[in-house]
Order: structure tokens, then C-alpha cells, then sequence
């Protein structure tokens, strides 16, 4: 049985722009914002970096770059840390559930469900998204409880505390890089909804492109998050990006929660324009975008984020975020593009997206299938 032999005090890993309560049950305070405006935390999670621990083994997730390939300390630490327990039962459940499409953001959504390790009790009911996703509530009780067993067996909570100042440093540039931004109030402005919290979530080992899970509360409001991997390595520290980097993930990631709802609400609107999917099918199944609706949401999120390029960047960058959008295979955005911009400019008409949502499937439903931009 391994054990760390240094512990190091534990140190704070939450960046607190107000006094909110945690999805795991706990809470923190701080100063509130002084625009009063909804805020952002930055944090390294341990119940994201618990389930790192387990993927770390996943074939599947090595070979397709779920997990980072940058090579840093942490990231060798936790594989030594770990490898005792490489045959624990919460690896081998999680390689067969990952098998059948319980992968990407499926785990991540599931384990922020539950507080912090080794209770990792359900805080927030499980919904059907993620139940769907781990092939019903049975299969996905039964990784929990495996991987419970796990954080207890390999004395999770050690390393954990062992790596409080690498946590702590992790956080510490974009605590300093967003505190003076107004990320969530320009999202919430724009969409015309609020939410309950917004969580900037860095996982170390984990690949860079990001995942935008959404826990829902009864109210219908979400905590929203951007999980995201490092981008680079700088000296022993995992990097995630540059200013714009994070300003682009985070709009893009925390944007997922205010999109995909929508399509589900019209999603007979949505599903009245699928003609449009079959000539991109293949590439955005390439991409993990392997139906129309997370097509739709993936099209309509790059459109948002574009004009965001346009509006802090001004013409020439917002000009080549959509050519580079186009050439990644997202065909048909810039119309959606045009259409947001008469959606800003009526906003006394559509003072929320859910509003102007129709129109967007208007726009598409005007547009020929094409596997080549519009």
C-alpha cells in the first residue's frame, strides 16, 4: 500500500469572487464583486482530479489524447501515485462503461453530482443526461461506489493534500487574468439568463479542448463550468493559455449552458432542419459531435464566440475565427453569424436568446446541405 510520506498544510484552491455555495455541499466567503455582477471561481476540483486518476489507465483515452501528452512532475507523480491500484475495479468498470459511450463529458458531469472524495455522497440527484450516459442508474451507482472504494484504498485525500501549493500555483495566474473581467455578466447579459455559479475548473492531466458541464437545480438555473486541460508546460508548471485563450474557452464552454437547453426546448425546430447534417455528418462525428442536436449547439456556440472575436478584437481577428471556424468543418456558421448580429441589434424585441431561438432555425432551415462553407 503506498503512501505519501510528506503531507503539506493544505492551502486554498478556490478562486472566490463572492460568497457562494459549493455543488459539493461545502462553502466559502469572500469579498462580493463590486459591480454586483454574477462571478467567476477558479478551481482545481477533487473530484474532477479523483476521476483523472482512474481515465489515466483508459487505452482509449490515452490513444485519442483525453489525456494530456504534455509531460510535467504532477502528471508522473500521479501515474507512480496510482499504479498500485491500476487494476482496482472502479479502472476496469470505467474502461467498459467508456467503451459504450460513458466517455468525454459523461464522467466528469456524473462526479460533479456528488461532494468531495472519499464520501462522494449524491448532493444533486443524478438527471437523465447522465444516467443516459452511463447505459441507466444502476451501471453508473455502481462505478460511484467503486470508485468511493477507490479514494479510499489508494488514500486519495494524501495525495491530494501533498499537492496543495502545486494547486494553488495552478490557479494563481488566472486568478490574477480574470479578476478584473466581467466574463459572466457579458454571458448573462447576452443570453438573458442567469445562473446559480460559474466554475473555471483546471485539470491537469487532462486534454485541453475542454468540456462545459451543466448541474441542474430545481429552479431550472445550472452551476456551469469549463473543465480544461493544460495548453503548454512551462518549466514544471502545466500552462492553460493565453488571455484571449481563456477569455475564448470560457465564453465557449460556459455558453453550452445556456445553448443546449434551448435546442432541447425546440427541439422539434431543430430537428426540422437535420436535413443539413448528412453531407458533415462524418466529420462532426469525427469531432464527438455524433448527432444533429450537438451539432446544432456546437454551430450556434462557435457563431456566439465568434462575434465575441469581432467585439473584443476587432474585424480582422473575428474575420479569421471565422474562416478558421469554416475550415474546421463548421459549415454552415457564418449565416447563424449574421443572424446574431440582427439579434443584437433588436434585443427590445428578443430580450433573451430563447426569443430570437426560432429565428436561428429560420436561418437554417433557408440554408442548401453542403459539405463546403455557406
Amino acid at each position: 500500500m503506498q503512501r505519501l510520506r510528506v503531507i503539506v498544510p493544505v492551502l486554498s484552491l478556490l478562486v472566490l469572487f463572492g460568497c457562494q455555495s459549493q455543488p459539493d455541499g461545502s462553502s466559502s466567503d469572500s469579498a462580493k464583486s463590486s459591480t454586483g455582477a454574477s462571478t467567476i471561481q477558479v478551481v482545481v476540483d477533487p473530484r474532477i482530479e479523483l476521476l483523472a486518476a482512474v481515465q489515466q489507465y483508459n487505452q482509449f483515452y490515452q490513444q485519442i489524447g483525453l489525456i494530456t501528452k504534455r509531460e510535467f512532475p504532477y502528471k508522473d507523480e500521479m501515474r507512480e501515485y496510482f499504479q498500485p491500484y491500476a487494476d482496482h475495479e472502479a479502472v476496469r468498470l470505467f474502461n467498459i462503461m467508456a467503451d459504450s459511450g460513458f466517455n468525454f463529458d459523461g464522467p466528469p458531469t456524473a462526479v460533479l453530482h456528488l461532494s468531495k472524495p472519499p464520501e462522494l455522497a449524491e448532493v444533486i440527484p443524478f438527471d437523465d443526461y447522465v444516467v443516459r450516459r452511463a447505459k441507466g442508474r444502476d451501471r453508473l451507482e455502481q462505478f460511484v461506489a467503486a470508485l468511493r472504494d477507490f479514494a479510499r484504498v489508494s488514500y486519495f485525500e494524501e495525495f491530494w493534500q501533498a499537492h496543495q501549493s502545486f494547486y494553488d500555483s495552478v490557479v494563481a495566474a488566472p486568478r490574477i487574468e480574470i479578476a478584473d473581467k466581467n466574463y459572466a455578466g457579458i454571458l448573462e447579459d447576452y443570453y438573458g439568463v442567469k445562473q446559480h455559479g460559474y466554475y473555471i475548473v483546471y485539470a491537469p492531466i487532462l486534454h485541453d479542448g475542454g468540456y462545459g458541464p451543466r448541474i441542474a437545480y430545481p429552479d431550472g438555473g445550472y452551476d456551469v463550468y469549463q473543465i480544461s486541460g493544460p495548453s503548454g508546460v512551462d518549466g514544471s508548471l502545466p500552462v492553460f493559455g493565453s488571455s484571449s485563450s481563456l477569455r475564448h474557452t470560457t465564453m465557449h464552454e460556459f455558453s453550452h449552458s445556456f445553448v443546449n437547453p434551448l435546442t432541447e426546448k425546440y427541439a422539434a425546430l431543430v430537428d426540422s432542419v437535420a436535413f443539413l447534417f448528412e453531407p458533415i455528418e462524418q466529420r462532426m462525428r469525427q469531432k464527438a459531435y455524433g448527432n444533429w442536436h450537438t451539432c446544432v449547439n456546437e454551430h450556434i456556440v462557435r457563431a456566439f464566440t465568434t462575434r465575441m472575436r469581432y467585439r473584443f478584437d476587432g474585424q480582422e481577428a473575428g474575420d479569421r475565427t471565422l474562416q478558421n471556424e469554416k475550415d474546421g468543418g463548421f459549415v454552415y456558421i457564418e449565416p447563424l453569424v449574421k443572424a446574431l448580429e440582427r439579434y443584437e441589434a433588436n434585443r427590445d424585441r428578443y430580450p433573451t436568446l430563447s426569443d430570437f431561438y426560432p429565428e436561428l432555425m429560420k436561418t437554417m432551415a433557408g440554408l442548401k446541405p453542403s459539405a463546403e462553407p455557406l
